[in-house]
């Protein structure tokens, strides 16, 4: 089986634009960063949060869930120095018993077949003056579309591209009882293409926009989602 690509050694790596964009959302919402306590679903090998406890100087409680064993395990090996909780478990049924200041979810919500159940255990550990952030793909049209793949060297069939209105989304987000403001990620360099690893995405010029794209043959640019109570007054 082709060895994932995810899976690296030592606590080294190049931070993502998009963990910078999470940053600054989260940055321009609180005052003071020191002590949030965060929460990362589908942290895979754990760069993000790991990211963000350093740029945000936080010493509060930090929590990384991602469903994958090997991840979990690649991300307590890298970032052993930190005081980050990676534990193994499901996006859509968990209960840590917490109100996180920030909960954040890169690239997840399109392994699922329907966004509520996670949309609304990901509200549920958010605390009301607290943000949640969301970076996927989403359709800008009401129309929403499942997608299965198989990569080489998997024999499974996987759904990780499924892709949700933008309309549903802030209307479940709505209903729930909080706002959601979207900004569109613009990548500011080319993205070559890996050959060696299949699953990775790469920049295509499209119009004279940068666009991603993958072997799926789809074309897309990331949606981030900031999501915040109603009633939040912080």
């Amino acid at each position: 089986m082709m060895q994932n690509w995810r899976i690296k050694e030592g606590s080294d790596y190049e931070a993502k634009e998009i963990f910078k964009d999470y940053s600054k959302i989260i940055k321009d919402h609180f005052r003071d960063t020191n002590q949030l306590s965060i929460l990362d679903i589908g942290c895979a090998t754990g760069e993000l949060i790991y990211f963000l406890q350093n740029d945000l100087k936080t010493s509060g409680y930090l929590y990384g869930l991602d469903i994958n064993n090997d991840f979990i395990e690649n991300a307590r090996e890298r970032f052993s120095s930190s005081n980050i909780n990676f534990q193994v478990g499901d996006a859509v049924d968990y209960d840590l018993n917490y109100k996180f200041d920030v909960v954040t979810a890169s690239s997840i919500i399109t392994c699922f077949d329907e966004p509520h159940e996670f949309l609304e255990k990901m509200l549920n550990h958010l605390d009301k003056r607290g943000v949640a952030i969301i970076s996927s793909i989403f359709n800008e049209y009401d129309v929403e579309v499942r997608i299965k793949h198989k990569l080489p060297g998997h024999n499974e069939w996987r759904s990780t591209f499924n892709l949700f209105s933008l309309k549903r989304v802030e209307e479940i987000v709505n209903d729930i009882g909080y706002n959601c403001e979207i900004t569109e990620q613009i990548i500011p360099f080319d993205i070559p293409r890996d050959m060696q690893n299949p699953g990775r995405a790469w920049s295509v010029m499209l119009n004279g926009v940068r666009c991603n794209t993958n072997v799926l043959q789809l074309i897309w640019n990331i949606k981030v989602l900031k999501i915040t109570a109603k009633d939040n007054l912080f």
